[in-house]
């Protein structure tokens, strides 16, 4: 999946990476960007939302976007970083794959506090279906996922998220 920086709430104090989708840019400043993160990902199957908070919530900034995503194919998970996000609401009205993240597991950077995130997902599962978790390649991440206790504790069964997406 494209993890796809976008700009957040308290911009620019609080910072996002250069390469970012921000609200002051054209519509085709943006498509041009997502195309680019696209080509640095060429065997991407779904894109999701890196912060953005704040460009989330403009239905115009997030149209070029999904429309660059349907146009290849891909699916869209909305980090849900806003409650007023239109990112996954208008990608149902596009048509488009999507769902929304239900928990971050790795917001703190400990083992513990991450196997108490997954237990998280695992009851969300349980109550909705399934789930879906936004986490990063961070060593202690790695590590709460790798062990089995996990696992095993809460009954989860890992899947890709393009399995889940409707």
């Amino acid at each position: 999946m494209v993890h796809m920086p976008m700009e957040p709430q308290g911009y620019p104090e609080k910072k996002m990476e250069k390469n970012g989708l921000l609200l002051g840019e054209s519509n085709e400043q943006i498509a041009s960007k997502v195309k680019g993160y696209l080509q640095e990902i060429p065997y991407a199957v779904g894109a999701n939302n890196h912060m953005g908070s704040s460009f989330t919530e403009s239905e115009e900034k997030m149209q070029p976007v999904l429309q660059i995503l349907q146009e290849r194919g891909l699916f869209f998970v909305d980090s849900m970083t806003s409650p007023k996000s239109a990112g996954f609401r208008l990608a149902r009205k596009m048509g488009l794959k999507s769902g929304t993240r239900q928990v971050f597991l790795d917001n703190v950077q400990n083992v513990q506090a991450i196997n108490a995130q997954l237990q998280q997902v695992a009851d969300a599962a349980r109550r909705r279906g399934s789930a879906i978790a936004i986490c990063h390649p961070h060593r202690t991440t790695i590590q709460a996922l790798s062990d089995d206790a996990p696992v095993e504790k809460t009954g989860i069964t890992f899947v890709y998220a393009s399995q889940i997406v409707s």
